[in-house]
């Protein structure tokens, strides 16, 4: 087997019983494909996490995982506001881009409702083509699990 460095991943290259094979493995830190994952609002160019955190996290253990996550050696990466995922549904997810597995994502914002509640984006599609888009942005009580999907500004 063939290792060598390619967009910051790994791409791997192996032979089978005398056909050539080429197996990518690009480990962009769960990201399938090098995709430019950037969308703007308010005049600034957002970049999202080439993954999404799918541990299950409490509102406040979101925002820690944000505060700690590191990628590329950039380390200054924070849970999105409420307004900021909209642009990023808007932006990315209605086009097929930024990784959005499966077709029901709940991802928390950093956006309060109240003391108890906060916004999270539930991506919802009934295919993974996203023909059938019903995603909402709804509060939950912070102490529900949810995954996190990191930002930061450009």
């Amino acid at each position: 087997m063939v290792e060598e460095e390619f967009l910051g991943g790994l791409f791997f290259m192996k032979r089978l019983i005398g056909l050539a094979a080429v197996i990518v493995a690009l480990s962009l830190s769960g990201s399938v494909f090098a995709q430019d994952l950037t969308f703007e609002l308010n005049g600034k160019k957002y970049e999202v996490a080439p993954q999404i955190l799918y541990d299950g996290y409490t509102w406040e253990s979101a925002k820690v995982a944000c505060d700690e996550f590191v990628n590329n050696s950039k380390n200054d990466w924070f849970l999105p506001s409420k307004e900021e995922l909209t642009a990023m549904h808007e932006q990315l997810y209605k086009k097929g881009l930024g990784g959005f597995i499966g077709n029901y994502v709940n991802c928390w914002s950093s956006t309060e409702k109240d003391e108890l509640n906060a916004w999270t984006w539930f991506f919802v599609s009934k295919d993974d083509n996203k023909t059938y888009d019903s995603s909402i942005c709804i509060d939950v009580d912070k102490s529900c699990l949810r995954v996190v999907r990191c930002v930061r500004v450009l």
